[in-house]
């Protein structure tokens, strides 16, 4: 199975968090909203310190990695807080869903 690999980048320490795995850009994208508005995840505690991005792809078959040759960012964290009317803080989520989107 072919998997997309992401990380998240932390500008406070400068330093990448271990990489995540996920089926696609939509699923990771979501969880990372999903854990942007999380009060207990570290994301929501300090969200202008973080950025996801995504990296390559991960094939389980044949153990293999394939790495952009650039990160691609997808986003700033606080760029994905809910704000209290419902919307996210700018218009980000659309923008870095685009067509992978959920």
């Amino acid at each position: 199975m072919l998997l997309s690999v992401f990380c998240v980048y932390d500008s406070a320490c400068s330093t990448w968090r271990t990489p995540i795995f996920a089926r696609n850009k939509g699923e990771m994208m979501r969880s990372f909203i999903d854990a942007c508005n999380d009060p207990n995840a570290i994301f929501a505690k300090h969200p202008s310190d973080y950025t996801l991005f995504e990296i390559g792809t991960w094939d389980d078959d044949k153990c293999k990695f394939d790495l952009l040759k650039t990160p691609v960012s997808l986003g700033i964290a606080i760029e994905f807080v809910k704000r209290p009317d419902g919307g996210v803080a700018s218009e980000s989520e659309g923008k870095h869903l685009g067509s992978g989107g959920r």
